[in-house]
């Protein structure tokens, strides 16, 4: 459906939907249905779903705009992501930090996962459960450098220089994650305030799930988003985690 023909029938103007839209749902019209189109794509092509089948199921006009879509919005061909990330090579290593041990994972584009833990064996079968038919390759020596940037993020310090990042989200999801890394270290914002600096100030709670679903521990720092009654709220590696975070953070900020 056109913005014209949406607009149409709830009977407002194009520019008056595509305000009000932006406000309450955090993006365009346009972004809306390019991310919904992609995320219908993912889940058939996960469920196997032919390709073809997927692709037009799902709303795509052709095969080519649906493999644009894919790159995109999901990081791979739609081929790939029904094959459980076949094909792609994921280089990861789990190294000690200041909060338990820290799962590190990065593909040819960027860092893809940073997932705090307390048992290796866990950590790596949390990466599995994720690409299940990516080639998982351990090479400590080969991510040294990085990982010892995500070790002094722990700590509380600052990064000496800005990561390349592989995230894979829906539109929104993206606009959360930006916005998060604005965030300066040893500084907290309430969910409210968040969904307010992207633009979508009644969409609280989506950007509370959009917290809760970022795959890139403390280089992202959600952990740095509260309730607006200044409890710390929720975080996926545990909340004694997202206290100590705040409090080095605070500590280590000049």
């Amino acid at each position: 459906m056109t913005v014209a023909q949406l607009a149409a029938a709830l009977n407002v103007s194009r520019a008056h939907l595509q305000r009000v839209f932006l406000r309450l749902v955090g993006c365009t019209p346009a972004d809306w249905q390019r991310a919904h189109r992609s995320e219908r794509l993912r889940m058939a092509l996960a469920a196997g779903v032919p390709v073809s089948s997927a692709a037009f199921g799902a709303g795509f006009e052709s095969l080519p705009s649906a493999y644009t879509a894919a790159s995109a919005h999901l990081g791979m061909s739609p081929g790939t992501l029904r094959r459980g990330a076949a094909g792609e090579t994921v280089f990861y290593t789990i190294v000690p930090c200041a909060l338990g041990l820290v799962l590190v994972a990065m593909t040819s584009r960027g860092v893809h996962r940073v997932v705090l833990g307390d048992d290796a064996v866990a950590l790596e079968a949390s990466l599995r459960d994720a690409l299940p038919a990516a080639a998982l390759v351990r090479d400590d020596a080969s991510l040294g450098d990085i990982s010892a940037s995500v070790v002094a993020l722990a700590s509380g310090a600052a990064l000496a220089h800005p990561l390349p990042l592989d995230l894979r989200g829906t539109a929104f999801q993206q606009r959360v994650w930006r916005e998060l890394q604005r965030i300066p270290r040893g500084e907290t914002i309430t969910y409210a305030e968040l969904a307010a600096r992207i633009g979508s100030p009644k969409a609280v709670r989506a950007v509370g799930t959009a917290c809760g679903a970022n795959p890139v521990a403390m280089v992202v720092p959600c952990h740095r988003v509260v309730r607006a009654d200044g409890s710390l709220g929720g975080y996926a590696w545990g909340l004694e985690r997202k206290v100590r975070l705040l409090r080095v953070e605070k500590l280590k900020t000049p």
